[in-house]
């Protein structure tokens, strides 16, 4: 009775001890939670959010765009995906900045960046003091002809909206993944 016990004994062992050494040499292979940056972190639990422009590039104006239909585009993104929209004081600050860049050689083509600033109040340690700083920046960005810059550029609101919103789920999950 021994005798059989030791072989079934053995048996488990040798036929575990692959299955151990399988799994220790594939563990690094294994999907593991990224800890997100703290300037992902800060996003987490935001719900609510002011929203501002800053001042347009000449282009942008030369092309009849302005501030309102810019931050009109980012608000209709931000609430269609539960993120209201106020200008209550102490809410984080989405600020938007959009700039041109042209070629010398061909005028007609422009690149056009939005980008936008999630500012917040926070402590620095440091100083002991509670600071508004920015502390997350999503962009949007291509390269259109002067032609299509009014349109291109709401596009890139929308992009960027939608980058905040990425970044924002990623936050509340903890990972870095949006699957």
């Amino acid at each position: 009775m021994n005798r059989y016990l030791n072989k079934i004994t053995l048996s488990c062992f040798c036929g575990t001890l692959p299955l151990l050494v399988a799994i220790a040499y594939t563990a690094p292979l294994l999907p593991h939670r990224e800890k997100l940056p703290d300037e992902a972190r800060c996003l987490a639990d935001i719900d609510e959010v002011s929203i501002e422009a800053a001042s347009l590039p000449f282009l942008m104006k030369d092309a009849k765009l302005t501030s309102d239909m810019i931050l009109k585009k980012v608000k209709e993104v931000l609430e269609a995906n539960g993120i209201a929209v106020s200008e209550k004081s102490g809410t984080p600050r989405l600020k938007l900045h959009a700039m041109t860049v042209t070629e010398p050689q061909d005028q007609t083509k422009v690149a056009v960046i939005v980008f936008i600033d999630v500012i917040q109040k926070v402590k620095v340690l440091r100083l002991d003091e509670d600071l508004t700083l920015p502390t997350a920046t999503v962009l949007g960005r291509t390269l259109t002809t002067r032609a299509q810059l009014g349109k291109a550029t709401l596009l890139q609101s929308e992009q960027a909206a939608h980058m905040f919103l990425t970044f924002l789920r990623q936050a509340n999950r903890g990972v870095m993944t949006d699957e």
